[in-house]
Protein backbone atom coordinates (compact mmCIF):
# COMPACT_ATOMS: atom_id res chain seq x y z
CA UNK A 1 0.00 0.00 0.00
CA UNK A 2 2.82 2.03 0.91
CA UNK A 3 4.36 2.06 -2.94
CA UNK A 4 0.11 2.94 -4.10
CA UNK A 5 0.12 5.97 -1.53
CA UNK A 6 3.19 7.43 -3.09
CA UNK A 7 2.33 6.89 -6.55
CA UNK A 8 -0.95 8.52 -6.10
CA UNK A 9 0.66 11.60 -4.60
CA UNK A 10 2.87 11.83 -7.65
CA UNK A 11 -0.01 11.67 -10.04
CA UNK A 12 -1.81 14.51 -7.83
CA UNK A 13 0.95 16.18 -7.34
CA UNK A 14 1.42 16.21 -11.68
CA UNK A 15 -2.32 16.90 -12.20
CA UNK A 16 -2.07 13.60 -13.46
CA UNK A 17 -6.59 13.60 -13.41
CA UNK A 18 -6.90 10.16 -15.57
CA UNK A 19 -4.00 8.25 -14.14
CA UNK A 20 -4.76 9.09 -10.32
CA UNK A 21 -8.36 8.57 -11.22
CA UNK A 22 -7.67 4.93 -12.76
CA UNK A 23 -5.81 4.01 -9.37
CA UNK A 24 -8.57 5.55 -7.41
CA UNK A 25 -11.23 3.13 -9.35
CA UNK A 26 -9.53 0.16 -9.28
CA UNK A 27 -8.91 0.62 -5.34
CA UNK A 28 -12.31 1.25 -5.08
CA UNK A 29 -13.36 -2.54 -6.90
CA UNK A 30 -11.10 -3.89 -3.86
CA UNK A 31 -11.95 -1.98 -0.97
CA UNK A 32 -14.98 -0.37 -0.10
CA UNK A 33 -15.17 3.35 0.02
CA UNK A 34 -13.82 4.35 3.58
CA UNK A 35 -10.83 2.43 2.77
CA UNK A 36 -9.86 3.83 -0.16
CA UNK A 37 -10.44 7.14 1.61
CA UNK A 38 -8.54 6.40 4.91
CA UNK A 39 -5.82 3.76 3.06
CA UNK A 40 -5.20 5.84 0.28
CA UNK A 41 -6.48 8.77 -0.21
CA UNK A 42 -5.83 10.63 2.66
CA UNK A 43 -2.07 9.20 3.51
CA UNK A 44 -1.37 10.67 -0.28
CA UNK A 45 -2.68 14.30 0.72
CA UNK A 46 -0.06 14.21 4.03
CA UNK A 47 2.64 12.60 2.00
CA UNK A 48 2.03 15.50 -0.35
CA UNK A 49 1.85 18.13 3.01
CA UNK A 50 4.70 16.18 4.19
CA UNK A 51 6.82 17.45 1.24
CA UNK A 52 5.93 20.83 1.09
CA UNK A 53 7.03 21.28 5.17
CA UNK A 54 10.04 19.86 3.81
CA UNK A 55 10.02 22.44 0.54
CA UNK A 56 10.52 19.97 -2.02
CA UNK A 57 7.08 20.91 -3.36
CA UNK A 58 5.79 24.64 -3.63
CA UNK A 59 2.52 25.59 -2.52
CA UNK A 60 1.37 25.89 -6.38
CA UNK A 61 2.42 22.25 -6.57
CA UNK A 62 0.18 21.33 -3.20
CA UNK A 63 -2.69 23.39 -4.78
CA UNK A 64 -2.61 21.42 -7.69
CA UNK A 65 -2.45 18.14 -5.94
CA UNK A 66 -5.87 19.53 -3.93
CA UNK A 67 -7.71 20.54 -6.92
CA UNK A 68 -7.13 17.31 -8.95
CA UNK A 69 -8.12 14.90 -6.01
CA UNK A 70 -11.71 17.60 -5.47
CA UNK A 71 -11.99 16.93 -9.00
CA UNK A 72 -12.01 13.21 -8.56
CA UNK A 73 -14.22 13.30 -5.48
CA UNK A 74 -16.54 14.99 -7.12
CA UNK A 75 -16.79 12.48 -9.97
CA UNK A 76 -16.80 9.37 -7.48
CA UNK A 77 -19.66 11.27 -5.97
CA UNK A 78 -21.51 11.68 -8.78
CA UNK A 79 -21.37 8.47 -10.47
CA UNK A 80 -21.65 6.46 -6.79
CA UNK A 81 -24.90 8.87 -5.56
CA UNK A 82 -27.66 5.98 -4.84
CA UNK A 83 -30.61 6.64 -5.85
CA UNK A 84 -32.32 6.66 -2.65
CA UNK A 85 -34.80 9.77 -0.65
CA UNK A 86 -33.59 11.87 1.10
CA UNK A 87 -34.08 11.83 4.98
CA UNK A 88 -35.40 14.91 7.30
CA UNK A 89 -31.86 14.75 9.06
CA UNK A 90 -29.13 17.76 8.24
CA UNK A 91 -25.38 18.12 8.92
CA UNK A 92 -23.18 21.32 8.07
CA UNK A 93 -19.73 21.39 7.14
CA UNK A 94 -16.91 23.80 7.61
CA UNK A 95 -13.72 24.32 8.62
CA UNK A 96 -12.70 27.03 11.28
CA UNK A 97 -11.80 30.37 10.40
CA UNK A 98 -8.08 29.97 8.96
CA UNK A 99 -8.39 26.56 8.29
CA UNK A 100 -7.82 25.99 4.57
CA UNK A 101 -7.85 22.21 4.35
CA UNK A 102 -11.09 20.83 2.85
CA UNK A 103 -10.51 17.52 1.15
CA UNK A 104 -11.82 16.06 4.59
CA UNK A 105 -14.88 17.61 4.70
CA UNK A 106 -16.24 16.32 1.22
CA UNK A 107 -15.26 12.87 2.15
CA UNK A 108 -17.66 13.47 5.25
CA UNK A 109 -20.02 14.83 3.64
CA UNK A 110 -19.82 11.82 1.02
CA UNK A 111 -20.23 9.03 4.22
CA UNK A 112 -23.56 11.46 4.79
CA UNK A 113 -24.80 11.45 1.30
CA UNK A 114 -24.65 7.94 1.45
CA UNK A 115 -26.66 7.57 4.50
CA UNK A 116 -29.78 9.83 2.86
CA UNK A 117 -28.54 13.03 5.13
CA UNK A 118 -28.88 16.48 3.40
CA UNK A 119 -25.69 17.94 3.21
CA UNK A 120 -24.46 21.43 3.43
CA UNK A 121 -20.65 22.43 3.10
CA UNK A 122 -19.72 25.54 3.68
CA UNK A 123 -16.04 25.31 2.81
CA UNK A 124 -13.25 26.02 4.37
CA UNK A 125 -11.97 29.28 6.69
CA UNK A 126 -15.41 30.12 7.61
CA UNK A 127 -15.86 32.76 10.05
CA UNK A 128 -17.44 32.40 13.15
CA UNK A 129 -20.56 34.69 13.03
CA UNK A 130 -21.82 33.34 9.53
CA UNK A 131 -21.17 30.06 10.34
CA UNK A 132 -22.98 30.79 13.38
CA UNK A 133 -25.95 32.96 11.67
CA UNK A 134 -25.71 30.20 8.86
CA UNK A 135 -27.08 27.35 11.79
CA UNK A 136 -29.35 29.15 13.61
CA UNK A 137 -31.30 29.69 10.10
CA UNK A 138 -31.44 26.32 9.18
CA UNK A 139 -30.84 24.34 12.12
CA UNK A 140 -28.92 21.20 11.25
CA UNK A 141 -28.89 18.25 13.15
CA UNK A 142 -25.47 17.97 13.17
CA UNK A 143 -22.15 20.91 12.85
CA UNK A 144 -18.97 19.21 11.53
CA UNK A 145 -15.93 21.45 12.36
CA UNK A 146 -12.83 20.36 10.61
CA UNK A 147 -9.36 20.97 11.92
CA UNK A 148 -5.98 20.34 10.74
CA UNK A 149 -3.55 22.47 12.50
CA UNK A 150 -2.30 22.07 16.08
CA UNK A 151 -2.39 25.64 16.83
CA UNK A 152 -5.73 26.31 15.73
CA UNK A 153 -7.28 24.65 18.64
CA UNK A 154 -8.11 28.02 20.94
CA UNK A 155 -9.96 29.02 18.06
CA UNK A 156 -12.04 25.89 18.02
CA UNK A 157 -12.53 26.33 21.30
CA UNK A 158 -14.30 29.45 20.84
CA UNK A 159 -16.50 27.93 17.86
CA UNK A 160 -17.72 25.22 19.97
CA UNK A 161 -18.63 27.36 22.33
CA UNK A 162 -20.43 29.46 20.57
CA UNK A 163 -22.43 26.69 18.95
CA UNK A 164 -22.79 25.25 22.19
CA UNK A 165 -25.71 28.26 23.15
CA UNK A 166 -27.44 27.16 19.53
CA UNK A 167 -31.30 26.66 20.86
CA UNK A 168 -31.68 23.64 18.72
CA UNK A 169 -29.15 22.27 20.45
CA UNK A 170 -27.19 20.41 17.57
CA UNK A 171 -24.60 17.60 17.70
CA UNK A 172 -21.35 18.76 17.29
CA UNK A 173 -18.12 16.87 15.42
CA UNK A 174 -15.02 17.53 15.30
CA UNK A 175 -12.73 16.11 12.72
CA UNK A 176 -8.75 16.95 11.00
CA UNK A 177 -5.76 15.63 11.48
CA UNK A 178 -5.32 16.65 14.77
CA UNK A 179 -8.72 16.34 16.19
CA UNK A 180 -7.88 14.06 18.81
CA UNK A 181 -5.88 16.64 20.62
CA UNK A 182 -8.95 18.29 21.39
CA UNK A 183 -9.94 18.35 24.82
CA UNK A 184 -13.70 18.14 26.03
CA UNK A 185 -14.82 18.91 28.86
CA UNK A 186 -17.30 16.89 31.09
CA UNK A 187 -20.13 19.55 30.16
CA UNK A 188 -19.81 19.29 26.39
CA UNK A 189 -19.82 15.71 26.21
CA UNK A 190 -23.63 15.11 25.64
CA UNK A 191 -23.45 17.36 22.53
CA UNK A 192 -19.71 17.10 20.98
CA UNK A 193 -17.98 14.50 19.63
CA UNK A 194 -14.47 13.61 18.43
CA UNK A 195 -14.30 12.18 15.22
CA UNK A 196 -11.09 10.58 14.74
CA UNK A 197 -11.30 8.36 11.68
CA UNK A 198 -13.78 7.98 9.22
CA UNK A 199 -14.34 4.77 10.42
CA UNK A 200 -15.38 5.96 13.72
CA UNK A 201 -17.90 8.16 11.95
CA UNK A 202 -19.34 5.29 9.65
CA UNK A 203 -19.55 4.01 13.20
CA UNK A 204 -21.32 6.49 14.51
CA UNK A 205 -23.70 6.95 12.00
CA UNK A 206 -24.57 3.39 12.28
CA UNK A 207 -25.82 4.20 15.69
CA UNK A 208 -28.48 7.00 14.51
CA UNK A 209 -28.23 8.96 17.19
CA UNK A 210 -28.87 12.29 16.54
CA UNK A 211 -28.26 15.21 19.55
CA UNK A 212 -26.25 13.07 21.67
CA UNK A 213 -22.75 12.42 21.17
CA UNK A 214 -21.23 8.97 21.59
CA UNK A 215 -17.88 8.02 24.39
CA UNK A 216 -14.50 9.07 22.74
CA UNK A 217 -12.36 6.26 21.62
CA UNK A 218 -8.44 6.54 21.07
CA UNK A 219 -8.73 5.99 16.76
CA UNK A 220 -6.31 9.31 15.52
CA UNK A 221 -7.05 10.15 11.95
Amino acid sequence: MEAQIEKLADRLLDGDEGEATSMIQHALQAMGKIDVFEQLITPSMYLVGKRWERNEISVADEHLATATVDFILTAIEQVDRKESSLTNRKVLLCGVEDEQHYIGLKMVGSLFRDRGWNVRNLGPNLPLNHLQSSAAIWKPDVIVLSIALLYRLPVLHEYVRSLLTLNHRPSILIGGRVAYEYQLSATELDQVEVIGSLRQLDGWLDNGKVGKAHARTNDQP
